[in-house]
């Protein structure tokens, strides 16, 4: 009956002491897939800065090239006058000598 007393006894104190250990890995489990969602979230907002640092980028760099294309065709536009009108003032030049020299 003593042994008997002392098993139940014992065989609590393991139920017990099994119980209190689950809790702690209940916990324990509990705080690491908090962790790991808390680093995933970390990851993903990472992730997001680097897309829209990478959008904002790519806008930068279009809208760079953009403005150097409209500058580039507003100095060949330019350009173009310049040498219309200097081909316009040679043959006006070209012209006025070949008039002088029929009125020779």
């Amino acid at each position: 009956v003593e042994m008997e007393r002392r098993l139940k006894k014992e065989a609590q104190q393991l139920m017990e002491a099994f119980e209190a250990e689950r809790q702690k890995r209940v916990k324990a489990d509990a705080k690491a897939s908090e962790s790991f969602g808390n680093e995933v979230r970390d990851l993903q907002d990472l992730v997001e800065m680097e897309r829209k640092a990478r959008e904002e980028g790519t806008r930068t760099l279009v809208s760079l090239i953009e403005k150097f294309s409209l500058r580039l065709q507003e100095d060949l536009l330019v350009e173009k006058k310049e040498r219309e009108q200097s081909e316009e003032t040679i043959l006006r030049m070209l012209e006025e000598c070949t008039n002088r020299m029929d009125h020779k």
